[in-house]
């Protein structure tokens, strides 16, 4: 017997939504195409075959007529023939897989979705026969399908329409249909003269995935394949007892892994058909849709149990390809897999090029073809989703990703926003029925799975990556599209421990795409994948609107609250009520379930309670125009921070999270005049040095009376005059008592200076006499300078900005200044100026490797302009900035100091993900979204850190340009000619709403190729900090998160400048612009606060882990309100940032110093952070207590006892509660006795529930840490 070939056309998870509006006629062209060109074929579907989704909920009565005309060509009856056809959700799904010609399905999960009910009317034969018994076609309303459906794992007989349509029977193809049986284990057909056997099989996960009802899954509640095997192998020996040597196994089991592990259990399987995974099997000969991936090789090759071959297909669902399998069996029935031609065989996309390529000049779609048909449909059901595209429910600026590999996996914005529509929609219910819980004033939060999420709003794959819904509108059918399930939305009551366990479940299986990873709202957690399961949450905390924690539940394996303490969660009646997707709400439920909706009423999109509905409500009140669009774009699992893994990121909450709290401010009164630019802080003498750079003065400040928000007059003590050593001062540091100060020559081309004098020499009213006052020449504009760690060098970073006109461009510079030899004995010879002149026949290498060396008749010595310089930890390495250069320069300071290279920075290319940016004062609003833009990094200052021993560099990546009277690079991008092949687009994105208003530079590499247009669009600054390397390696770069943190935090004030209170005003150029830094370590925790020169206030981030940064808060002081020039404006313009260590402050906590130059203020901040350590004060005789940040609804009164365990003195002591002050009426605790060792504290009544706290002391310094906190 010859070798005999089987075609196998198949696709999977059809799964109709919008897009099989024009998806499903193409497939049905492919089809048709291979049907008719190549013998003995055979047409398979993986199940899925529908799915609740606007399409679906389309199919109404509107489409009879489409439907009896689809019929009747299709049976070439005449028309009018099927006049009683009734169109319902499903029945053109069906249609269409019966029009394709589908000659047997597995039945999926999603089949079940509407329950067993639905499906048996969708597949069922349905006619009311007329009075004298006889079936007219008029009276068919149903064709149901022409095909069976195969599982062999399923148990019908507790449903009594189901039940009937089945049969255990071994078929051949031909006897299933209308009328007739349609679900079955298994069957044969014959194909060529041949018979091949077909078994299907569905996810043993049915239960808790979708809605069977009385179908059950045989044995099974979970993934079992040593069982599915054991069921399908009865099925395989008996059709091999007939003789049947070619069988295919159709098997629907969520993840393709499943399929794999069951090939090499069975034997006597060839091929396996393999769905809902959605993965695309393909080979390098296949197009793919622009985004995709191929999961596998096309066929997979296994082994099965006996060592014979077995071929796994598979392909994306949604009609988005059509698998083509063509293959050859030997004569023993055995697959031949080197007959397969990845020519032939693979994924055939479902677009008008891969259709084209096979059709040539006939028209696929012609009437009375295949696809013909099929558009009868779809052009119907467009009709009707019409009217659903006219109705916007809101606006969204950015890609809501709600993609399967997205939403599966990992936080998402879209989850976000709709689960923060769940919550809100909760808290109106509970202010509308504030009785409706027990402890309704429990912390209530939002869960829901990433598996009800079908679908994203925009476009996944636009020109320049993922783009915002067209005309940034949010509509009906986009709402319908993705929260296509419409579920309904129940309050449930658990406990620490329950929300726990329920979080435990949603990301036991994270990374395997599972449709049960949650989607969270007023809540964070952090998790560790690699844990055993049920100890794979790290932290977990309820959290406020901006994601700060309230309230920290669990953390290090503990509980912080007690464990039964309660919550409330809003969430899916698929979830709560029935276990949906395997959660074990029943086995945590506190009390009863609470709906949002009228159990009695039908599910519609506009019905309250859905959350079809609540997301609707939700944007309307917060999203409802232009102007307040949503505007959260998709960030990477570095950057999550509601959901935490910690395979990609640091734990965001089991550290202390720093809190800035402005403790005083001092005010020159002067607006605009850089009277507060830079300050330095010398602990011994409690001086807070500040620039004063107009009036080329330094202020002497206390900070114990900054500390007390005393007046300016008690503030200040007085000032150093230093105009008679130059024009103005730009800087200043101190250590150990000497303060060094950069100064600048009157004329700025000049070689500038640095003036030194040790604070012991001011006067009480800050007088210093000029004998002790040392001065040295550096080079032009000393702009930035500091010491090394042990004091023994001093750097100057020496700028070398041209005049004006450009006539005169002096060479920029570091200067360093040995300081070894003491104050006494500084002298000219102790300075070594280092300059560039070096590198000036290196130009052209330099400037094709990416520095920017572009002004008039520059060479690198006169182009480079040094900013700003940070050290290594051990002191032998300097990296210097050269902004307008997007460069860096090391220098070696092991021996005598040389400059060692210069480092391009490179380009930030904001069409990435991840990179998005506003780019226009004129779009009305908030539009952070990727464009064709390249970001020069450009930052101000840098900051030198050190983790396990590795130095690493900090910039803020503020951006600057050349704009003088002789000489300007700017320009905005409607003003240039851009290249036509690079930007086709051109007249569109130089609208003004566009790129048009974006300040870009017309130099240094803008004209590439010198033909005089513009090639890359080059932005000043990276709107961002990025943490690189000692060789200047990018390590990471904060994308687009600071202008997105802003546009949460102020979304009114959005990019506004420093001297205006305008929303968008700084879009066009830098937007907030980072430009300083201060880092300091708190406990074992680095953090790295950054100013924000134009929105203006300070973000905090966490960098302990240098590649997995994070956002911690966003702190601004500033009253949009108020008239700019006016002291009731606030700070304005963050400038210099100064960071003081515990151990030098004064309070004994760590401070922040902001210096604000438009407003001319001085801003202290305390750091503080939830702690479990309570400090005694022996100076005041209190006991300071941590903040217990309790709840008021979780902890109602409060038992505390205090074990010290190394003495046995008595000590009575005031107690000091200001911490608790959060709780209302909180009477002071009184004569606290301290003896033997304990520390008793009478117990207060608060409101009810009752607490212990114990606290050990640690060390000889009677500070105490929380050893045990739990309920009474």
């Amino acid at each position: 017997m010859s070798n005999f070939t089987l075609q196998i056309l198949h696709h999977a998870d059809f799964e109709g939504n919008t897009n099989a509006i024009e998806d499903a006629p193409r497939l049905a062209a492919l089809m048709d195409y291979f049907d008719d060109t190549q013998a003995n074929t055979l047409k398979l579907s993986g199940g899925d075959n529908w799915i609740p989704s606007p399409w679906y909920n389309a199919q109404t009565s509107d489409l009879n007529s489409a439907l009896q005309q689809a019929y009747e060509a299709h049976f070439g009856l005449p028309t009018g023939s099927l006049t009683g056809l009734e169109v319902n959700p499903g029945s053109l799904d069906q249609a269409i897989l019966n029009l394709l010609g589908i000659q047997a399905s597995a039945l999926g999960n999603h089949d079940f979705d509407a329950g067993p009910n639905d499906l048996a009317a969708i597949i069922g034969f349905s006619a009311d026969a007329g009075a004298d018994g006889q079936l007219a076609l008029s009276e068919v309303s149903n064709v149901g399908s022409l095909f069976p459906y195969l599982s062999s794992n399923l148990d019908f007989s507790a449903h009594a329409e189901l039940s009937d349509l089945y049969t255990a029977t071994l078929q051949d193809l031909s006897q299933f249909g209308l009328n007739s049986d349609l679900l079955a284990p298994y069957a044969t057909v014959q194909v060529g003269g041949e018979t091949i056997g077909l078994i299907g099989a569905t996810t043993q996960r049915l239960q808790s995935i979708s809605s069977p009802g009385a179908v059950s899954v045989i044995g099974a509640s979970d993934d079992d394949m040593a069982l599915l095997a054991s069921q399908i192998q009865v099925r395989v020996d008996e059709l091999s007892a007939q003789g049947v040597n070619k069988i295919i196994l159709m098997s629907h089991l969520q993840e393709y892994s499943n399929e794999q592990d069951l090939a090499g259990r069975l034997t006597g399987v060839d091929i396996i058909l393999s769905a809902g995974s959605d993965a695309i099997f393909a080979d390098s000969t296949d197009s793919l849709k622009p985004g995709h991936q191929a999961s596998e090789a096309y066929p997979l090759l296994l082994s099965g149990a006996d060592g014979a071959p077995v071929l796994q297909i598979n392909t994306d669902g949604q009609y988005h390809y059509l698998g083509r399998l063509l293959v050859e069996f030997d004569a023993q029935g055995r697959v031949i897999p080197s007959s397969i031609d990845p020519a032939q065989s693979g994924a055939y996309a479902t677009t008008d090029a891969v259709v084209s390529s096979l059709y040539g000049s006939a028209d696929p779609y012609a009437e009375g073809s295949m696809a013909s048909r099929v558009m009868l449909l779809t052009d119907a059901v467009d009709e009707v989703i019409g009217e659903k595209l006219a109705n916007v429910a809101g606006y969204s600026n950015v890609f809501l990703d709600g993609q399967r590999g997205t939403v599966r996996n990992q936080e998402s914005n879209l989850g976000n926003l709709t689960a923060d529509a769940n919550l809100y929609a909760a808290e109106q219910f509970l202010q509308a029925n504030p009785t409706a819980l027990n402890h309704a004033d429990a912390p209530l939060v939002s869960l829901k799975n990433g598996g009800g999420i079908r679908a994203e709003i925009g476009l996944a794959y636009g020109v320049s990556g993922p783009e915002a819904p067209v005309d940034a509108e949010i509509t009906q059918l986009a709402i319908e599209t993705s929260l296509a399930f419409n579920n309904g939305l129940v309050l449930y009551s658990t406990t620490v421990a329950g929300l726990r366990n329920l979080l435990e479940h949603g990301i036991a299986n994270a990374g395997e795409t599972s449709g049960r990873f949650p989607q969270v709202s007023g809540l964070s957690f952090s998790y560790d994948a690699s844990q055993a399961e049920g100890s794979k949450i790290q932290s977990l905390a309820i959290t406020d609107a901006q994601g700060q924690i309230e309230q920290l539940l669990f953390a290090e394996g503990d509980f912080v609250l007690p464990a039964e303490s309660p919550i409330n969660l809003v969430t899916l009646n698929f979830l709560a009520d029935g276990d949906g997707d395997g959660y074990p709400f029943a086995a945590n439920q506190q009390g009863d379930l609470v709906p949002l909706y009228d159990p009695e009423a039908d599910a519609g999109f506009s019905t309250p309670g859905y959350e079809q509905q609540a997301f609707y409500d939700y944007l309307q009140i917060f999203h409802a125009t232009a102007a307040s669009a949503y505007n959260q774009v998709e960030t990477s699992m570095q950057q999550d921070s509601r959901i935490q893994s910690l395979a990609s990121r640091s734990d965001g909450l089991d550290a202390a999270t720093p809190e800035l709290s402005l403790l005083g401010r001092y005010e020159t009164g002067l607006f605009d005049q850089s009277a507060a630019e830079i300050t330095a802080y010398d602990a011994d003498s409690g001086y807070l040095l500040t620039v004063n750079a107009l009036a080329a003065q330094v202020d002497l400040l206390s900070l114990q009376q900054l500390a007390a928000d005393a007046g300016a007059a008690q503030i200040k003590i007085g000032s150093v005059d230093l105009s008679s050593y130059g024009a103005g001062v730009n800087s200043v540091a101190v250590h150990n008592g000497l303060a060094a100060v950069a100064v600048e020559a009157q004329e700025k081309t000049d070689n500038g200076s640095v003036v030194l004098f040790r604070l012991a020499d001011i006067g009480s009213d800050g007088s210093l006499n000029s004998a002790n006052i040392k001065q040295l020449s550096v080079g032009a504009l000393p702009d930035m300078l500091t010491f090394s760690a042990d004091g023994s060098q001093l750097l100057v970073a020496n700028e070398g900005e041209p005049n004006d006109d450009y006539s005169i461009d002096p060479l920029g510079s570091v200067s360093v200044i040995d300081m070894s030899v003491g104050f006494d004995n500084l002298s000219q010879a102790q300075v070594t100026t280092l300059d560039f002149s070096a590198f000036n026949d290196q130009q052209d290498a330099l400037q094709a490797e990416g520095v920017r060396i572009f002004g008039r008749d520059a060479t690198v010595a006169s182009d480079l302009e040094p900013e700003y310089i940070a050290l290594s930890a051990d002191g032998s390495e300097a990296i210097v900035g050269l902004q307008e250069n997007n460069a860096i320069a090391r220098i070696d300071l092991s021996g005598t100091p040389r400059i060692l290279d210069i480092i391009p920075l490179g380009l930030k290319d904001h069409s990435l993900p991840g990179n998005e940016l506003d780019s226009s004062d004129k779009d009305q609003g908030i539009d952070i979204a990727n464009a064709p833009v390249f970001g020069m990094y450009q930052p101000d200052a840098v900051v030198g850190f050190s983790v396990a021993g590795t130095d690493y560099y900090l910039f803020a990546n503020e951006g600057d340009s050349r704009d003088y009277d002789g000489f300007s690079e700017e320009a905005r991008v409607k003003d240039l000619t851009l290249d036509p092949t690079r930007f086709a687009d051109a007249a569109s994105l130089q609208a003004d709403d566009q790129l048009g208003r974006l300040q870009v530079s017309t130099e240094g590499g803008a004209d590439s190729d010198g033909d005089g247009d513009i090639d890359q669009l080059l932005a000043y600054g990276g709107r961002s900090i990025s943490i690189r390397s000692a060789d200047g390696q990018l390590v990471w770069d904060s994308g687009s998160l600071i202008e997105q943190a802003v546009a949460q935090y102020l979304p009114e004030y959005f990019n506004a400048s420093n001297d205006d209170n305008e929303l968008d005003s700084r879009s066009d150029n830098k937007g907030p612009e980072p430009e300083g830094l201060a880092v300091g370590q708190i406990g074992d925790q680095l953090f790295a606060f950054v100013g924000l020169e134009r929105v203006s206030g300070v973000m905090t981030f966490n960098i302990s882990d240098p590649a997995n940064p994070y956002l911690v808060g966003y702190s601004n002081h500033r009253d949009f309100s108020a008239d700019v020039e006016t002291a009731a404006a606030g700070d304005l313009g963050p400038e210099g940032l100064t960071f003081i260590d515990a151990l030098d402050s004064p309070s004994g906590q760590p401070l922040l110093v902001v210096a604000n130059e438009v407003s001319g203020s001085i801003s202290l901040y305390q750091i503080s952070a939830p702690s479990n350590q309570a400090r005694f004060d022996a100076a005041s005789g209190q006991l300071i207590l941590p903040e217990l940040s309790l709840n008021s609804a979780l902890a109602d009164s409060y038992q505390a006892r205090f074990n010290l365990v190394n003495s046995s003195q008595t000590i009575q002591l005031q107690l000091d509660l200001t911490s608790l002050s959060a709780v209302e009426n909180n009477p002071l605790l009184a004569n606290a006795v301290f003896s033997n060792g304990r520390l008793d504290i009478p117990q207060v009544e608060i409101l009810g529930q009752h607490y212990a706290v114990e606290l050990q002391l640690i060390g000889d310094n009677y500070l105490f840490e929380l050893s045990s906190f739990s309920l009474l």
